[in-house]
């Protein structure tokens, strides 16, 4: 399992997409995991802490690369 924090800062430089103030001042999990829930990748706010299951990584994936998209 991996923690949501993890996976949304990786999200975040794979896909470049930007980041917010505290993000751009201070890169990493916690902002990062708050980015996503902004962004509206996620649907409930989740702590950087949380582990997800695969199947929520891939879904978490899925609504990036659809926001990509829209960009």
């Amino acid at each position: 399992a991996i923690r949501f924090g993890e996976y949304a800062y990786l999200l975040i430089e794979a896909f470049d997409l930007p980041g917010g103030l505290m993000y751009r001042i201070i890169p990493g999990p916690r902002y990062a995991s708050r980015e996503l829930y902004f962004l509206g990748i996620t649907e409930k706010q989740l702590g950087p802490y949380v582990r997800i299951s695969g199947e929520e990584a891939v879904r978490f994936l899925g609504n990036t690369l659809q926001h990509r998209e829209e960009l």
